[in-house]
């Protein structure tokens, strides 16, 4: 199952995940196993480097851009602006705000609250910061886009096998009635995080096991951007007959929370997605079975 994914390399986790819906997330249960992520992007501008971290938790952005004097070293400031490509409207409906034009060097703070993204109506949209190096004058000379939301596929990411997944899901859903029994197992991958191999498989409780099944009937397929992604481990539903026989297997790599589904039902090497209050209910599950 699900061979068309097995090209993902796997050795190192993903950096830590942040819970952001593009539409945004109110419901609090559904942010509670959400930990912030975050990134930094070092670009060249004007011949010099500038250096931007980004922190994503629950409530939205905290960007902060270290402007060094060697880049304001011959007179031409820099504009930072918040841009928002639309997914699924018409592109006319771009738009850009400027939220600081900086001519002193400092390290320079922007919250991007998850209200201020939320608050148009013909999204949602696709968020960048972009740094401009303008003429003393004001007129442009070169900029840098950086996406803000990382772990979402873009505007322009279709993905692929469709098809696959939802035949997949089919298969899944079906095996997930009639198996007798669940077993959970972590294939470790990182000899820096644990011994290197696949644990003993640890058989679900009924209670359990039940949990598992409803949150399969209620996943949904999703298409899939495949990127080079390295993992720490691998965490594995087996569904088993009465004879103990593997029915099904099913990877939690290709598992993912709603919040990094697309618009354009796009995600990032998954198959399946779950709600976001289902999602926070599978991180339990796995938390627990993983530290027994």
């Amino acid at each position: 199952m699900l061979k068309h994914l097995r090209l993902v390399r796997t050795c190192l986790m993903l950096s830590a995940l942040s819970l952001i819906a593009l539409t945004g997330c109110r419901a609090p249960s559904a942010c509670l196993l959400q930990p912030p992520s975050v990134s930094h992007v070092g670009f060249c501008i004007g011949e010099h480097w500038l250096s931007l971290f980004t922190v994503r938790d629950n409530e939205g952005y905290t960007v902060v851009l270290n402007v060094t004097a060697e880049v304001l070293s011959k007179g031409h400031p820099l504009q930072v602006q918040l841009c928002a490509a639309p997914y699924r409207t018409d592109s006319s409906k771009a738009w850009s705000r400027t939220l600081a034009t900086i001519t002193e060097p400092n390290a320079y703070t922007f919250k991007l609250d998850n209200d201020d993204l939320r608050s148009v109506v013909e999204g949602p949209y696709d968020y960048c910061l972009r740094v401009s190096l303008l003429q003393s004058d004001g007129q442009y000379i070169e900029s840098r886009d950086t996406r803000l939301s990382s772990e979402v596929p873009s505007t322009d990411e279709k993905g692929a096998y469709e098809h696959e997944n939802r035949e997949s899901l089919k298969q899944l859903q079906a095996f997930a009635v009639k198996a007798s029994s669940i077993t959970f197992a972590v294939e470790q991958l990182n000899a820096e995080v644990g011994p290197i191999g696949q644990s003993t498989p640890i058989t679900l409780t009924p209670s359990d096991a039940k949990t598992v099944r409803e949150l399969i009937t209620r996943m949904r397929s999703v298409k899939t951007e495949i990127i080079l992604a390295e993992y720490d481990q691998i965490q594995t539903f087996n569904l088993l007959d009465s004879s103990g026989n593997i029915l099904t297997s099913l990877d939690l790599i290709h598992v993912v929370s709603e919040a990094y589904v697309s618009p354009e039902d796009v995600a990032y090497n998954a198959c399946f997605a779950l709600s976001n209050e289902d999602h926070a209910t599978l991180c339990t599950l796995l938390y627990r079975l993983s530290n027994l």
